[in-house]
C-alpha cells in the first residue's frame, strides 16, 4: 500500500520537472509560493506549501496531525495541478493527488479531478490571499475496504 503511494508520488514528481519553461512575461505562468490550509478527501488536510513553477505546473505537500480523546488522526498528502488558463485573476487546473490518512488504521487515496482558485484578498492570483477548491472523480480510496468514489477539498493560502 505505501509502495504505491511512494511510487505515484515518484512519477507525480517526474511529471512537474519535465515541464518545459515558460516565458515569465506570459500571463499565468510566473513562479511564486503559496502557504496556507489545505482541506481534502484526496490530497491531504492540514498546513500547505506548493510552489508554482514557472510553467503552467504546481506541486503541493500537505500534512496535519490532529489529537484528542485518545485518538491521533494524521495525514500527508501530495498533488500535482496542471494550469489550464493564463489569466492574472483566476485559475484553472487540473489535477491530481494522492494522500496517505492514520488514524487507527491506515488508508491511502489516489485521484483526479478538477480545481478553480481565485483571489480572496488583492487582484491578482501571485501576490494575495487566494481561495479554490477542488473535484476529484475517481478517487481511488484503498485501505481494509476499497473503493471507487468522489472526493474534493477546499483551501485558503497566502502566495508570495
Amino acid at each position: 500500500m505505501n509502495r504505491r503511494l511512494i511510487g505515484c508520488l515518484l512519477i507525480l514528481s517526474s511529471f512537474a520537472s519535465a515541464q518545459s519553461v515558460s516565458d515569465t512575461t506570459e500571463p499565468g505562468y510566473r513562479s511564486y509560493s503559496s502557504f496556507g490550509f489545505n482541506a481534502s478527501l484526496v490530497s491531504g488536510v492540514g498546513l500547505s506549501y506548493r510552489n508554482h513553477l514557472q510553467g503552467p505546473s504546481l506541486i503541493q505537500f500537505t500534512a496535519g496531525v490532529l489529537s484528542g480523546g485518545g485518538s491521533t488522526f494524521t495525514s500527508f498528502g501530495f498533488a500535482y495541478q496542471y494550469q489550464l488558463s493564463k489569466k492574472d485573476n483566476f485559475r484553472y487546473y487540473i489535477a491530481t493527488g494522492a494522500g496517505l490518512y492514520t488514524s487507527g488504521s491506515s488508508r491511502t487515496v489516489i485521484g483526479f479531478g478538477i480545481g478553480l482558485e481565485v483571489p480572496g484578498i488583492g487582484t491578482t492570483i501571485f501576490e494575495s490571499v487566494t481561495a479554490g477548491g477542488e473535484l476529484y472523480y475517481p478517487a481511488f480510496y484503498l485501505g481494509t475496504n476499497p473503493s471507487v468514489g468522489v472526493g474534493g477539498s477546499i483551501y485558503i493560502y497566502y502566495n508570495y
